[in-house]
């Protein structure tokens, strides 16, 4: 009989440890779903936070946008309330957790805080791509014509090599600060080469040109195209580079 109670003692113990194994692989399979959830906005965070950092280097009227941000202030507040709250359930509840509105309250937070974040640091941005390429644009009409002008090669040559390099700096945030460095020597570059273009045209014509050149968006008023510029243009060949567009309307 011992023998038969010492085997039914020995089943019942295999029996309560497969139960206690069932009950710890459902909380790690809840604590593992608790991650996942809160791991991607955590990681998205992480990169715009990198990419923040990046961006203080630039110049103070555009950092500006990004410390006045009311909308990432108030988000900010209100993800750090919901990470707290659910913080504290987790110490009382722990994988219970997943079950209660504090951890769909932390999610979405987060990924609100995300958006927030990610929509100012995008324009602030762009915003300065827009002015730095504004800086040293150069309509190509007249960067085409330095081409054969005597002695001027070179400083074609070395502006279209900066474009190019800067046009690849540009296409998104950096994930080296050094690059915002690069990115000014080489704007200085390009400005200390377009000062050295010549260009003997009339004065009219040149305007016309210099207004393109400082326009982000390539754009002039209709009234400076003047009869001697569009005659120029059209002896030229240029006239079809140019359409008309009624002001407030967008590409």
């Amino acid at each position: 009989m011992s023998t038969l109670k010492v085997q039914l003692q020995s089943v019942k113990n295999e029996l309560e440890l497969g139960k206690k194994a069932e009950e710890s692989k459902h909380i790690i399979e809840e604590c593992e779903l608790i991650y996942k959830r809160l791991l991607k906005p955590h990681d998205k965070l992480r990169r715009l936070i990198s990419e923040l950092e990046i961006l203080r280097r630039l110049p103070d009227e555009h950092i500006q946008l990004l410390n006045s941000s009311e909308s990432i202030e108030n988000q900010s507040a209100k993800c750090m309330h919901n990470l707290e709250s659910f913080k504290a359930l987790w110490e009382t509840k722990n994988y219970q957790a997943r079950s209660h509105d504090e951890l769909a309250n932390a999610e979405v937070s987060l990924e609100g805080l995300v958006e927030a974040l990610g929509q100012a640091i995008r324009e602030c941005w762009d915003l300065w791509v827009e002015h730095i390429t504004s800086k040293v644009a150069v309509e190509s009409i007249k960067l085409e014509s330095q081409k054969s002008l005597p002695g001027l090669d070179n400083v074609y040559n070395g502006y279209v090599a900066s474009r190019n390099q800067l046009n690849g700096l540009l296409k998104r945030i950096p994930s080296e600060s050094t690059a915002i460095d690069t990115i000014n020597s080489l704007c200085e570059r390009m400005v200390e080469l377009k000062g050295e273009m010549q260009w003997n045209i009339d004065p009219e014509i040149a305007d016309f040109f210099d207004r393109l050149d400082r326009d982000p968006q390539n754009k002039v008023p209709l009234s400076l195209l003047s009869r001697k510029v569009m005659t120029w243009l059209e002896e030229q060949g240029y006239l079809d580079q140019f359409v008309i567009q009624r002001r407030g309307t967008r590409h």
